[in-house]
């Protein structure tokens, strides 16, 4: 115990350190356990759509939305999240070109009250590049 000690005086910067690291580790641990909303890959995404009744939020403008998004997608944009009516039985996915828009509106859903909420990791970007389908509005 004695030498334990000696070492942690002598090495006090060191000690310092790894005590601040440890901390650091253990309130990001902390944070995602007990955070209420979840990131999916875009192949986990793959499989709810394909498998279960989900509500899929593209938080892009209308515009981008319509040039091209996820199948099944509903377009509501951040500011609009207050005002929409969406079922809170079903899991609520929210993806946008920014990984923080979606992460943000996660959040929001889950102060309304929604318990199932994920965001698409990498947002619509890692669904891009993975070479994924995306549907398109047509005017006419």
């Amino acid at each position: 115990m004695y030498q334990l000690i000696e070492f942690f005086s002598n090495h006090i910067i060191l000690f310092t350190t790894f005590i601040i690291l440890l901390f650091m580790i253990l309130s990001l641990e902390f944070n995602n356990i007990t955070k209420k909303y979840k990131s999916l890959s875009y192949q986990e995404l793959t499989k709810m759509i394909n498998q279960s009744k989900i509500t899929l939020i593209d938080l892009r403008g209308n515009d981008e939305f319509v040039k091209g998004h996820i199948v099944d997608s509903m377009n509501v944009t951040l500011d609009k999240i207050n005002q929409s009516k969406i079922d809170k039985k079903k899991p609520i996915i929210t993806y946008s070109t920014s990984e923080a828009d979606a992460i943000n509106a996660a959040k929001e859903f889950v102060r309304k009250g929604f318990n199932d909420v994920y965001y698409l990791e990498g947002g619509l970007q890692s669904w891009v590049e993975n070479n994924m389908p995306l549907v398109s509005e047509n005017k006419k």
